[in-house]
């Protein structure tokens, strides 16, 4: 097999194209970095409150924390763990549906062709912008993980510092604008619904409702 075969079918593969009625791959990875990046963020934010000068009083009123917080710390970086493991094959098929689009759209000649670029890229489709910012959100979400990963990796009971807990506050609110981002392009503008499987075919057939 040569390597252009080889290279369109890992990316045959990346983008869900599977037998006969596939459908896109990157939705179905996306739910377990979301799920472990949530539950360590929000463990590093309970953490924080838990702990600060300024909040800990009020929060543990409400639940005592206090026993708990070293648990929370640990739990927290097992699940940062589990996200960046996870994440790869998000990156890997959220990079080629990315791919797919910058084709379908022709963006490559249409930046090469135009003399003014900022004119052009105020010019692309919305789901392309829209494409373009999920995945910065979602690259920011990842280093902002893995920073929080490698300053921790040593710590005992791998208990976050301040920036880690502030860092992971706003690792918290760039990755729910990246779901909403991810949720407008597949149901607003139809991202890969109708590229592949039986989606296709109907509208290909004209009997796509």
């Amino acid at each position: 097999m040569s390597n252009t075969n080889i290279t369109k079918k890992a990316e045959d593969i990346a983008l869900g194209k599977i037998g006969s009625n596939s459908h896109p791959a990157h939705p179905a990875t996306v739910h377990y970095p979301l799920a472990f990046f949530t539950a360590s963020y929000g463990l590093d934010i309970v953490y924080g409150l838990a702990t600060h000068p300024a909040t800990k009083s009020l929060t543990n009123s409400v639940v005592n924390f206090a026993p708990h917080l070293l648990d929370a710390a640990k739990f927290s970086h097992y699940a940062n763990v589990l996200g960046l493991l996870t994440a790869f094959p998000a990156i890997a098929t959220g990079g080629a549906e990315l791919l797919a689009m910058i084709r379908g759209q022709d963006l490559a000649n249409k930046f090469k062709k135009s003399d003014d670029k900022t004119k052009t890229a105020a010019k692309m489709h919305p789901k392309m912008k829209m494409a373009f910012a999920h995945a910065v959100l979602n690259d920011a979400v990842f280093l902002v993980s893995a920073y929080n990963w490698w300053t921790r990796r040593s710590v005992p009971y791998y208990i976050p510092g301040t920036a880690n807990v502030w860092l992971s506050a706003l690792a918290m609110g760039m990755l729910m604008a990246s779901g909403y981002l991810g949720g407008q392009m597949v149901y607003r503008h139809g991202v890969g619904v109708e590229r592949q499987g039986t989606a296709k075919r109907l509208k290909e057939e004209g009997k796509a409702e």
